[in-house]
């Protein structure tokens, strides 16, 4: 049961819809909350006891979801907390770090609890469970190794939380997985802050139950920024400077750029100012971004939701300090912030990236300032659908408008996607769901081993764990021997993507069964690429 508070409209209205789920609402007005009374209302009318399953696309966004849902539900009758269970690749060093005490290093002993507790949640132990996508679909090639996961999705409800991170291709393939899930006879519920208009559409057309949605009323959130396109990069000398006085006036600050190279060069230049305005705090300054090893990631995202949480009516203004960061802060990481700086980004991004700024509306001055910078660049993302968001935002202000209420978001949304690039958003999501159907839920040799696919299914979207060649030695003392725990030398490594791996002259270890890379490292930056050598003319 959720502990009580005042419910908002389109939280009363999930807690009452019977079947499949569509919720639309702000940042801050309580998704969760609606997801989890939604689930509630659903069991009843479910045989057995039906498994709860939370997707979120970050590692990131997991732990902080499940830290959340944890503090959120009653514990069972003899629990002291509500017991959720952890699903990913590194769920078992993210409990492990969660055992030890802040100035107490891991033992082997403790390293062992932790795996055999992830190994009794993978035997279903738990009845709500946060995950990835990626394992999902996984599950759904329906090869041996993933059979167990497979059947933990039948009878089950599925909260599909902030479906805008995914590219057309991966929510193509989830809403393939829709389908499997409802002939499983499981339900599902789609939450997010953004709602694209092809993407209602594309769900409906691909289960053969209704769809309920429900959005927020306007109103919901209060007007929270004072929106500023400025057309010089993020990095630029004069942008840098009204970051830098941000600092001075005493605010707290976030940065988000759209790659890691740039978030890196960004921090760097600001830094000095972020200690010179909080002259006392080690954690006046943080840089978040996914090349870090895990555990000095793991230390961050901790700082990070202790330095700069959600205001509170009433509270006293919240101390300056910088976070600079790249997508890694869009999802789930209940951060507030007095000013923003992003650079542009898909629409749904950029929307995500403003709530985390003056988060609930609460700051002592009223709406804030939140700019969105031009780039010189599209990486990551696809051209088409960053020049579609830059091309709204001018529209939007081009009218008049200075704020980013949630009405400018909606309208924000239709004419990104009203769009040769919106339609053709739409035709990839169709095309990867009905592929991937045909291909993987047919389920003609429901038992034939098919890992070769769930290898090119990783390759496609997910990550690979590295270890930096310079930590061999560290990595092979906490791995051998009889008081070691090769789960101790998961803090060493580093998540890249496969694309990425030839950029750090990446090579495979046969021994230790593990990728190992070149390139600078350091616990405030993060992973840089190798210094190129020098050239002797």
């Amino acid at each position: 049961p959720l502990r009580r508070h005042p419910p908002h409209p389109h939280q009363q209205a999930a807690a009452t819809t019977d079947g499949h789920l569509v919720l639309a609402a702000p940042t801050g007005s309580g998704k969760t909350e609606a997801g989890l009374a939604w689930a509630a209302h659903q069991m009843p009318t479910m045989p057995g006891q039906p498994r709860l399953i939370w997707t979120l696309p970050y590692r990131a966004s997991l732990n902080a979801i499940r830290q959340r849902l944890t503090h959120t539900l009653d514990p069972a009758p003899g629990d002291t907390t509500a017991d959720i269970g952890l699903l990913h690749g590194a769920l078992a060093r993210t409990l492990l770090s969660e055992a030890l005490a802040d100035d107490c290093a891991p033992i082997p002993d403790t390293a062992r609890k932790a795996r055999a507790r992830a190994a009794a949640m993978r035997l279903f132990t738990q009845r709500v469970r946060v995950a990835t996508p990626h394992q999902l679909l996984s599950a759904a090639l329906a090869g041996p190794t993933h059979s167990s996961v497979l059947l933990e999705q039948a009878n089950a409800l599925f909260v599909l939380d902030e479906l805008h991170a995914y590219d057309p291709q991966t929510l193509g393939r989830l809403c393939a997985a829709m389908r499997l899930w409802e002939r499983l006879g499981s339900r599902f519920a789609v939450l997010s802050a953004t709602l694209a208009p092809p993407l209602l559409t594309l769900i409906t057309e691909s289960v053969d139950h209704p769809v309920t949605l429900h959005t927020a009323p306007h109103g919901t959130a209060p007007v929270r920024h004072h929106l500023t396109l400025d057309d010089t990069p993020l990095t630029h000398p004069a942008s840098i400077d009204r970051l830098r006085s941000w600092l001075n006036d005493g605010h707290s600050v976030l940065a988000v750029t759209n790659t890691v190279t740039t978030a890196q060069t960004l921090f760097a230049a600001l830094t000095d100012d972020a200690h010179t305005a909080a002259p006392s705090d080690p954690h006046a300054a943080l840089l978040l971004h996914s090349r870090f090893k895990n555990r000095d990631r793991d230390a961050i995202e901790h700082a990070l939701l202790h330095r700069h949480p959600e205001r509170t009516p009433g509270s006293s203004r919240l101390p300056a300090g910088l976070v600079v960061a790249t997508q890694t802060v869009e999802v789930s990481l209940q951060l507030d912030l007095d000013r923003g700086a992003v650079e542009n980004a898909p629409i749904e991004a950029v929307a995500q990236r403003a709530g985390r700024v003056n988060r609930r509306g609460l700051h002592p001055d009223g709406p804030v300032e939140f700019r969105v910078h031009a780039t010189q660049s599209h990486r990551p993302y696809e051209k088409a659908a960053v020049q579609a968001a830059w091309d709204a935002l001018t529209t939007l202000t081009a009218d008049g408008t200075d704020t980013l209420s949630e009405q400018d978001i909606d309208r924000l949304l239709h004419l990104a996607y009203d769009t040769p690039w919106g339609k053709e958003w739409a035709t990839l999501a169709r095309d990867a769901r009905d592929a991937f159907t045909a291909d993987f839920l047919t389920f003609t040799d429901p038992f034939h081993d098919r890992s070769e696919y769930a290898q090119k299914l990783s390759e496609r979207f997910d990550t690979i764990e590295v270890l930096h060649r310079d930590d061999t030695s560290e990595y092979q003392h906490l791995t051998t021997g009889p008081d070691t725990d090769p789960l101790l030398a998961s803090g060493l490594l580093i998540p890249l993507r496969y694309s990425q791996l030839a950029t750090y002259n990446a090579t495979y270890d046969q021994r230790m069964k593990i990728h190992l890379i070149d390139g600078e490292y350091d616990s405030h930056l993060g992973l840089r690429p190798p210094t190129p050598p020098e050239t002797i003319l």
